[in-house]
């Protein structure tokens, strides 16, 4: 995360807690919002296969969540394992109704 964006959250009274894995804070996470990692923003793709599954959720992952931890996910997925939500339907659904609003 941008240093700037940090700085502008903690003024805000924000709390902002960085850490090097999602395991570190997924058995505490109630909402996990998570999105691709986008290959446009590398400098090559050598760079970007390091680090493309870095934030994967998957069967695996979620086991170590809370069992009501909502799961926030954008589709489509370009590379991922997919997984049913109920929330993530609900999340998708308004997401697309909010946009066609605007």
């Amino acid at each position: 995360m941008p240093s700037s964006v940090v700085m502008a959250a903690r003024k805000a009274g924000i709390p902002v807690t960085i850490c090097e894995s999602l395991d570190e804070v997924l058995a505490d996470t109630d909402v996990l919002y998570v999105t691709r990692v986008q290959k446009e923003r590398f400098a090559s793709e050598m760079e970007w296969l390091q680090v493309k599954d870095a934030y994967r959720v998957d069967h695996a992952v979620l086991s170590r969540a809370k069992e009501d931890m909502i799961v926030m996910h954008p589709l489509p997925r370009v590379n991922g394992t997919s997984f049913s939500s109920v929330w993530s339907f609900i999340f998708l659904t308004n997401l697309v109704f909010h946009r066609n609003r605007s």
